[in-house]
């Protein structure tokens, strides 16, 4: 996936995430699969989810020769970690699986 499509998604909501695949598949939970409090969407994976606090904690402060990153790299850097490309391959997995 290209940056571009990755901030817009991120940005609108229109992504593989549970919230938002839950409107076509009624079988498919909304809530996050990480922490099970509210429902499964980017901006509470990126500023809600206890379960990725330390992922945020850790994305924010990493940076090349000490400074921190750009607003858009630490959100295509948190849609990379191993978590939320979890959430979005487990996702398109169901999809495929449920008629």
């Amino acid at each position: 996936m290209n940056e571009l499509t990755t901030l817009v998604q991120a940005a609108t909501g229109h992504d593989l995430f549970a919230s938002h695949l839950s409107r076509w598949r009624e079988s498919l939970p909304s809530t996050c699969k990480l922490c099970g409090e509210t429902k499964e969407k980017s901006l509470h994976l990126l500023g809600e989810c206890p379960a990725l606090k330390l992922e945020r904690i850790t994305l924010s402060c990493i940076g090349v020769g000490g400074r921190c990153k750009t607003p858009h790299r630490l959100i295509l850097g948190f849609f990379e970690h191993e978590k939320v490309r979890g959430l979005t391959n487990t996702n398109s997995e169901w999809l495929e699986l449920d008629p």
